[in-house]
């Protein structure tokens, strides 16, 4: 899948959950360490409503690597009204995979679950985050691997409300 392709299946994607959904979120988000798929750079987000969040991550080079996750935000307490909007504390956990095909020819798949915890400031229409995210990874191609199972990522992003 080219870049061209993965964007516009997600705005598709988006375009179709919104018609089930009187509100939905699109945005994106920034994230470094390595978890939860978490490749280093620019994230899709895709919300079809404010507690279910779908992260789509890839990237292409070299290798290609393309990772997916989906955080259900168990919890978002209210800390504050700041100024036009809501300061909120949220946690929630989320599943992940990750599918790598690597110019060497190796192909990996890697699975988990990872517990962000984040704040957010909800504004008409526009919603900043950070989180961090620890996260149990699991390796099962090519063989079951657990050496390196707990991984961290933090991430910074915005999310616009439609």
């Amino acid at each position: 899948m080219n870049k061209k392709t993965g964007i516009l299946a997600a705005i598709l994607f988006a375009g179709i959950t919104a018609g089930a959904y009187a509100e939905f979120g699109i945005g994106v988000q920034f994230s470094g360490g390595y978890a939860g798929g978490s490749l280093g750079g620019p994230s899709l987000l895709i919300s079809p409503n404010e507690r279910l969040h779908f992260i789509i991550d890839w990237y292409i080079g070299d290798d290609t690597i393309v990772a997916f996750g989906a955080d259900i935000w168990a919890l978002d307490i209210s800390l504050t009204q700041l100024g036009p909007g809501n300061l909120s504390l949220f946690v929630g956990p989320g599943p992940y995979g990750r599918v790598g095909l690597y110019k060497n020819g190796d192909f990996s798949m890697a699975a988990g679950v990872r517990v962000p915890v984040g704040v957010h400031w909800r504004v008409q229409g526009f919603d900043p985050f950070v989180l961090i995210a620890p996260a149990l990874d699991i390796k099962f191609i090519p063989s079951f691997n657990l050496n390196d199972w707990i991984g961290f990522s933090a991430a910074a992003g915005v999310r616009f409300w439609f």
